[in-house]
């Protein structure tokens, strides 16, 4: 055998790959009912730096799991034993491994890191903790409730953009069906292109760029396997949601939203009306509005937390008023005082603007945050015309969801919009324990936030779709051999 270069290993023997080129394995199967199965199987391609042309994420998920407490205690250990005495390991490979190439159970510990450092501190840290990652047997939704505007900053999505393909196809999508309709393009504003000028972006560019990063999100996280039951959007926020539960196609969403905008622009002054946020109920911040003052609620975002709209002389006199009763209240950063009397000039006009949009029948429930709820639903012209004057009663509307049962104890949230903004008012209205993590926050990177959110769903039970998440640079990537599932049953 041996003259014909021949060689049975009788003993667990290395086949070592070197750079001369892939090895090749030829496994065949005699069955003995006589068939003959033969597979010619050849190494993938060496992953190298050169594939890793362009930016990577700035930070990577790192996933364990495990059938049993102990066992994923156990695999934590080993993993960490196997980064101490494999140093220089890489972190996207390793990333990769743990997420897009392992079976996932239902006790699971998922990190957000930065470096093989911190992966180790981490690691660290959670073995001397009292409990070690979640369970994940409950059955969960997960809601997207869509942030209104306020808070606008350009850059708001550059870094998304700049590193993930899917993003950025979907940006350019939207923003070319955008001016197909006649509106500015958005990319400078996604993009950062001018990051020290916020204010040169009017109404209608800020405003679609609002729904275009909401719509581009939702595409994303569906692309990586999160998929809503319910939808929700707060003031501008809702035609995102319309949009997201099928009501509105991608086309009169953006046609929708830009028209109202440059109606806005048009026949609104900026400038002479504003808003503000005050800590005071309904009743007590009506109690200090003069009557024939240019003064409304436009939104009610929890027992004490109220927006109010209205003319800039009496919205002034207003807080001046209630620093005297020591109520505090901060201005807002918009450019029209939203569902307030300034609208009421546009209303009729919007009204003739949207008369051709098409909804349809609700695919999943939305929960409209304005004087009711509805779900599942057919919608007309009109609802738009009502969302843009009337009060937005954010707090009624989760409370009233809540009690029809739409969204319960193992709903998990995820605020899709440019900020935190939503995040803090869920928890002040359902109370701190409200499972709720945005996709983006204003002065932290996009993949930070991002990554944040995908492990704590990813924690919670949600069975993300890693191979998309690593979609980019897969070439680049390579599966490490990394210790073996940490058994801890009993042989009887």
């Amino acid at each position: 055998m041996g003259e014909r270069s021949i060689r049975i290993a009788f003993k667990p023997t290395p086949w070592r790959r070197d750079e001369q080129g892939p090895r090749y394995a030829l496994l065949k199967n005699f069955s003995a009912a006589g068939g003959n199965t033969t597979l010619l199987l050849e190494d993938p391609p060496f992953g190298t730096a050169a594939q890793r042309a362009g930016d990577l994420p700035s930070v990577f998920p790192v996933n364990m799991s495990a059938k049993t407490s102990s066992a994923l205690q156990a695999n934590i250990r080993s993993l960490l034993n196997f980064i101490r005495e494999n140093p220089g390991l890489d972190l996207p490979s390793l990333s990769y491994t743990t997420t897009a190439r392992r079976m996932h159970h239902s006790h699971r510990l998922a990190l957000r890191v930065g470096s093989m450092n911190e992966l180790e501190s981490r690691l660290t840290a959670v073995l001397q903790s009292d409990s070690v990652g979640q369970t994940s047997k409950l059955q969960l939704s997960v809601s997207f409730v869509f942030t209104g505007q306020g808070g606008h900053y350009t850059g708001v999505g550059c870094e998304l953009y700049r590193t993930n393909s899917f993003f950025r196809t979907t940006t350019k999508q939207h923003d070319r069906s955008s001016k197909l309709l006649g509106f500015a393009s958005i990319l400078p504003i996604i993009r950062g292109d001018n990051a020290e000028d916020t204010s040169s972006h009017e109404a209608e560019a800020s405003q679609l760029a609002h729904t275009i990063l909401q719509m581009c999100l939702v595409r994303l996280w569906r692309s990586w396997g999160v998929v809503p039951s319910s939808v929700m959007g707060h003031s501008l926020g809702h035609y995102a949601a319309l949009n997201a539960a099928g009501i509105l196609s991608d086309a009169d969403t953006l046609l929708a939203v830009g028209t109202r905008a440059r109606i806005l622009q048009a026949k609104c002054e900026p400038g002479t009306h504003c808003m503000i946020s005050v800590r005071a109920s309904k009743a007590l911040v009506e109690s200090y509005i003069d009557q024939g003052k240019n003064i409304d609620i436009a939104c009610i975002n929890g027992l004490q937390d109220i927006i109010v709209s209205g003319k800039q002389t009496d919205i002034h006199a207003l807080r001046e008023r209630l620093s005297e009763h020591q109520i505090r209240s901060t201005v807002l950063e918009t450019q029209f005082a939203f569902h307030s009397s300034q609208v009421d000039s546009v209303l009729a006009e919007f009204k003739d603007a949207v008369e051709g949009i098409h909804f349809r029948p609700a695919q999943i429930p939305i929960i409209y945050a304005g004087d009711q709820t509805e779900t599942n639903i057919t919608l007309e012209a009109d609802h738009l015309v009502r969302h843009m004057r009337e009060t937005v009663d954010f707090e009624s509307a989760l409370r009233d969801a809540t009690a029809k049962g739409t969204i319960d104890h193992r709903t998990h949230f995820v605020e899709v919009g440019h900020n935190a903004t939503l995040t803090s008012i869920a928890k002040r209205i359902l109370g701190s324990t409200t499972k709720i993590v945005p996709s983006l926050k204003k002065n932290i990177s996009n993949w930070t936030s991002v990554t944040e959110c995908a492990t704590w769903l990813y924690e919670a039970g949600v069975n993300m779709d890693w191979d998309a998440w690593h979609r980019d640079y897969t070439a680049s990537l390579q599966v490490l051999r990394l210790p073996r599932y940490s058994w801890d049953l009993e042989n009887y």
